[in-house]
């Protein structure tokens, strides 16, 4: 085997190896990319069901109520909320009532957090817990500026990550008719 032989062999596999290498840097990221996307819309599509949910069942928008030892005000990125508590049965308790609040979290504003106050005899549970994270944005728009009179709530969520220099977002919007107003 002659020297340009063995040069065009080594040159062959230099670009064999190349290309391998490129196609897998790019494969990896784009799976990584592809996890990012589906966390994000995991995320978001947890916090808008459980948003939903919970207003749906409220029956009152409450202007500001101290929950487990923090006092929360309903604005433009915190709802608080008065819900009919429920027993064991998922009977409506009469004239008790479980509080709960939904707020970015203030020393780490990419966390969405709920706190909940249960009244006597509800089955949920109190305490504070994370319902989505990447959070980048949070807008609540109510249909009265008086928050007692509130009937429908507009929520805009916004999802974000960064990933191979890359940021991706995730957008959700939706429109909350409160049932038991």
């Amino acid at each position: 085997m002659s020297i340009q032989e063995v040069l065009v062999s080594v040159t062959v596999i230099v670009i064999i190896i190349a290309i391998v290498g490129a196609t897998y840097i790019t494969y990896t990221n784009v799976i990584r990319i592809q996890l990012a996307y589906n966390d994000l819309t995991i995320n978001l599509n947890t916090a808008q069901d459980h948003l939903v949910e919970s207003i749906r069942n409220a029956n009152q928008i409450v202007p500001s109520y101290t929950i487990n030892g923090t006092e929360y005000t309903t604005d433009f990125d915190t709802i608080v909320i008065r819900i009919p508590s429920i027993d064991g049965s998922n009977t409506i308790i009469n004239n008790v009532y479980d509080y709960q609040v939904f707020f970015r979290d203030p020393g780490d504003a990419t966390l969405l957090r709920t706190d909940l106050v249960a009244g006597a005899g509800s089955t949920r549970t109190s305490g504070v817990s994370t319902i989505a994270t990447d959070l980048s944005g949070l807008v609540f728009n109510y249909n009265s500026t008086t928050p007692t009179d509130v009937t429908k709530v507009e929520m805009i969520i916004d999802t974000q990550r960064t990933v191979s220099a890359q940021t991706l977002e995730r957008v959700g919007q939706t429109t909350i008719n409160l049932r038991n107003h």
